[in-house]
């Protein structure tokens, strides 16, 4: 098996079509400018320091706050910034209601497996997007790991040491796929190793199996 027992796979830009793409569709569709796509999103990303409040968004994704209450703060701090509102509901927002598959990532998954790799996947996620689910052969996948239903995101720790423990591979021994940067980087901090997916999935797979083959 070399140096990995397991391989854990994100959803959205890995498996499935990116969800900034997604996004940018509903910008074009509904006509958001720019200002309120950032003010929306912007905190994405950030990590918040100690006593500082946690950026509404992770909590969506850690099942704690719905879309529809997400929303809600966006229109009050969206008036209060003095930009438009937001003219989308919660089910519009929902970037995976229409997704489909990358099914060369799945195939690679699915001969990893067969080859006697363990696979996970593990996702940012929002508990009204479940749609995802059905885009893919999840049932394929030894474990999954969804944020909003562990309370848990990336890039924090936790996340990664569960999916591992629920593996039972020890996390040097696992190698991560992701396409956001800053979840690659947690992945490597909790002692994984990663790999950054770009928009050249096919290169990203590639350096999956040259990972692998060492």
């Amino acid at each position: 098996m070399g140096r990995f027992d397991a391989v854990i796979f994100d959803v959205g830009g890995v498996l499935v079509e990116s969800p900034v793409h997604a996004v940018l569709r509903l910008q074009r569709q509904v006509g958001l400018t720019d200002e309120v796509l950032v003010a929306l999103f912007e905190h994405y990303s950030k990590v918040p320091g100690p006593g500082e409040p946690e950026p509404l968004w992770h909590r969506v994704e850690k099942g704690q706050l719905t879309v529809a209450d997400f929303l809600v703060q966006a229109r009050i701090d969206l008036a209060t910034a003095g930009l438009d509102r937001v003219p989308i509901d919660p089910e519009q927002l929902n970037v995976y209601r229409d997704v489909s598959a990358h099914w060369q990532t799945v195939h690679a998954a699915r001969r990893l497996r067969a080859a006697g790799y363990a696979t996970a996947i593990c996702t940012n996620n929002v508990r009204e997007w479940a749609s995802w689910r059905r885009s893919l052969p999840v049932d394929e996948f030894d474990v999954v790991v969804d944020s909003c239903e562990v309370g848990m995101r990336k890039p924090e720790p936790g996340i990664y040491a569960l999916t591992c423990e629920r593996l039972g591979v020890a996390p040097g021994r696992v190698l991560f796929c992701d396409d956001f940067s800053g979840n690659v980087e947690g992945a490597r901090q909790a002692g994984l190793e990663a790999i950054h997916i770009t928009r050249d999935l096919d290169a990203g797979l590639r350096e999956l199996e040259a990972m692998l083959a060492r």
